[in-house]
């Protein structure tokens, strides 16, 4: 393959993957999105001192005797905002879902990309503990959506943003 043919399939892959950032690569070149799961978050899974209310249920203040807790995003945590952005996880085992608490305050000056990148980055971690992931407020709205299709033979996984604006017109 000579260097222009090269250089031009790199370029477009590479335009492609920042467009995706975006979400403006055309539905021919982007994955399939796996379906979204309700975001509604689960108020009865924290006491009112945001410790765990049953068995099944990690939180960034449970502890293991044992050996590390999982799952565990203590150092995820550290490298986005020293770790103030985020104030609480809940990670029900039963269900495979994290739940993340991020703070509104700090969440709402991000931009775009930086809320791409923490949603990317937090989900991946999820994703190698076997989780789906979702964002909440601390007034327990959705903010974004981390999915994985589990059965797929590739992995498929998909950011969606705006859970609400989905829920608010559904009938």
């Amino acid at each position: 393959m000579n260097n222009q043919v090269y250089t031009s399939i790199l370029l477009k892959r590479n335009l492609c993957f920042l467009l995706s950032l975006l979400a403006f690569c055309p539905p021919a070149l982007a994955q399939k999105s796996p379906k979204f799961a309700a975001c509604n978050f689960d108020a009865t899974a924290l006491t009112d001192e945001g410790l765990p209310a049953r068995e099944g249920i990690v939180t960034a203040y449970s502890f293991s005797q044992n050996g590390m807790t999982n799952p565990s995003l203590w150092w995820t945590r550290e490298q986005f905002g020293e770790g103030k952005l985020l104030v609480n996880w809940i990670a029900k085992t039963a269900e495979k879902q994290i739940d993340l608490v991020v703070n509104w305050q700090l969440w709402s000056v991000m931009g775009y990309v930086e809320r791409y990148s923490f949603i990317n980055h937090f989900g991946t971690v999820a994703r190698e503990y076997g989780y789906q992931l979702r964002v909440f407020n601390q007034r327990q709205e959705c903010l974004a959506i981390y999915n994985c299709d589990p059965n797929a033979a590739t992995l498929q996984c998909a950011i969606d943003f705006d859970p609400a604006r989905r829920s608010r017109f559904r009938l």
